[in-house]
């Protein structure tokens, strides 16, 4: 969106988000090609850093208006000794699941802006962007019971797919890792993931579970398009696992429980553990690990530099 580079080049340029309190001089000709080039150089730098992490497009993201703010702080304090990317990224999750962005937030994006641009430094901007937040990184497993298509859970959709590019998920049926491409080397714009049901709707729609179990986040993972909409499609988990040779290292890395096997087991083992008649068992145990990971990846966010 337009407006993110405009906002984005008036925050470096000026300290400002709202475009009435930047000064007219700003919009010199001259004065503006200096300001550009600063800020392609830092949305670019930034980008790529948000890429390593698997934030691969803005599509994605509950609140594109956070891009702002990051890329604001990016140019201030990247390259002092004291910056850490992980605690910026920290901080920008945490933003965009307060939803401190969404709708019109023009006033909050300036005082976040001007606060960056005036703080001494690193520790004590970051310390100013984290104060007003009112959550934390703690993603209770029940959190995950929620539908995964609800416009409030973006963030945690998010949060799962995140989790899976740092665990260098494997697509089940390809090979391919989740947000690479088949050779192996990371996508470097515009991936967006694709929402695979771990127990098919129709399998849970046959066994009468509720609508809102069967979107559960804790029953979504990530997959490429033609695994999810053609090679698995309605077959029951036990099925596709043996018919696709899906090993439990795999599922491990999506984060699926011990207790439900890979291939490796045996046909009777495999129908037992994965019958529809154990999917909340199934939920509350993908979701505690969902829960445990999170806690985790953002754990390492605090050292990442």
């Amino acid at each position: 969106d337009a407006g993110v580079f405009v906002r984005t080049m008036a925050g470096i340029g000026a300290g400002r988000a709202r475009l009435v309190e930047v000064p007219k001089d700003f919009w010199d000709h001259q004065s503006l090609q200096s300001t550009w080039k600063r800020t392609k150089e830092t949305i670019g730098d930034c980008l790529k850093r948000l890429a390593e992490h698997g934030i691969l497009s803005a599509s994605i993201l509950p609140s594109t208006n956070s891009l702002i703010p990051l890329f604001v702080l990016h140019y201030n304090w990247s390259s002092r000794p004291d910056y850490v990317f992980g605690r910026a990224l920290r901080w920008f999750l945490l933003a965009n699941r307060d939803g401190r962005y969404s709708g019109s937030a023009v006033t909050t994006l300036n005082e976040d802006v001007r606060a960056i641009a005036e703080a001494p430094g690193f520790d004590d901007a970051l310390a100013k962007l984290e104060k007003p937040l009112r959550v934390t990184e703690e993603i209770a497993p029940e959190d995950f019971l929620d539908r995964y298509d609800r416009a409030g859970n973006r963030f945690l959709r998010l949060m799962v797919y995140l989790l899976m590019f740092k665990a260098k998920a494997r697509d089940w049926v390809d090979g391919s890792i989740i947000g690479y491409d088949k050779s192996g080397s990371p996508v470097t714009t515009g991936y967006a993931p694709e929402w695979h049901h771990i127990f098919p709707r129709a399998v849970l729609r046959q066994a009468n579970v509720s609508e809102d179990d069967r979107h559960a986040l804790a029953n979504i993972t990530v997959l490429n398009a033609d695994t999810n909409r053609k090679a698995l499609g309605y077959k029951e988990p036990w099925r596709y696992i043996r018919e696709f040779g899906i090993r439990a290292d795999d599922l491990r890395a999506h984060g699926v429980p011990t207790e439900f096997p890979g291939c490796e087991a045996s046909d009777e083992r495999l129908r037992e553990a994965w019958n529809v008649g154990r999917y909340d068992d199934f939920l509350t145990g993908r979701a505690r690990v969902l829960s445990e990971q999170a806690a985790a990846f953002f754990a390492d966010l605090r050292t990442v530099a």
